[in-house]
């Protein structure tokens, strides 16, 4: 008779997530035609409800929250764009050839109007002042001293890439700002109480009851796998805790 244990706290949000879909699909499975011991039992029904509905909130906040981290990701990689773009322009204005020189000072000029400290910006500033410098530098004039520079060009064409991937993901981000009502740590809590205080007692308690048996064995399972999980990476840590 298999004994289901309790979900280790310390398990990520991720983890409960994957684990709640896969308790979900055990049940179904359980449930079968409708007629088992598991689709009769009314308590499971009423626990598993309410897993489902704390797992689909979960997913739903789980998403949210990763929309953001992409946003401060995507924003990152303009920084760093702009600042090479920067750099490269400035250290050509050093050319001992005179027309690579000249076509320096002139894109720098272009570039001064703003500032590096643009990239320092809050997110709807910089766009603005990225989208203008943009604008600046496709000027016919400018845009062929840009040309001529070997390296400035493609800065530029990575900028537009940047700035673009920017306010797609700055989209997404407003979208899940709107929709937003509960973080994915806020929900952690009463999903493992759920687990932990209500369906795993009661597995253990119907255990021994014909017809469970299967059933409780895939739960316990995937328990087992998830709290594995946790503990290969608690002993992680402390391996890189001795090391150092």
């Amino acid at each position: 008779m298999a004994t289901v244990a309790k979900v280790n706290g310390k398990a990520h949000v991720t983890e409960l997530d994957a684990l709640s879909d896969a308790m979900e699909r055990e049940y179904a499975l359980a449930c079968g035609d409708g007629s088992t011991a598991v689709a009769k039992d009314t308590i499971l029904k009423t626990q598993f409800a309410q897993l489902t509905d704390l797992s689909a909130r979960n997913t739903t906040a789980i998403k949210q929250d990763a929309v953001v981290s992409t946003l401060d990701e995507v924003d990152g990689k303009r920084d760093s764009v702009t600042r090479d773009l920067f750099t490269l322009s400035t250290g050509y204005t050093a050319s001992p050839f005179a027309e690579v020189k000249a076509a320096a000072q002139d894109v720098c000029a272009v570039l001064e109007k703003y500032g590096r400290t643009m990239t320092s910006k809050g997110y709807a500033k910089q766009t603005a002042l990225t989208e203008s410098l943009l604008e600046d530098l496709g000027a016919d004039k400018i845009a062929a001293q840009v040309k001529s520079l070997a390296g400035v060009t493609e800065l530029v064409a990575s900028l537009r890439k940047a700035q673009d991937s920017f306010a797609a993901a700055h989209d997404g981000y407003i979208k899940a700002k709107a929709g937003k009502g509960e973080s994915a740590s806020s929900l952690k809590k009463p999903l493992v109480s759920l687990l932990n205080d209500n369906i795993v007692p009661y597995l253990n308690i119907v255990a021994a009851i014909e017809g469970y048996t299967d059933f409780i064995a895939a739960i316990a399972g995937n328990i087992k796998k998830t709290n594995d999980t946790v503990a290969r990476r608690a002993a992680g840590k402390k391996s890189g805790d001795s090391a150092e």
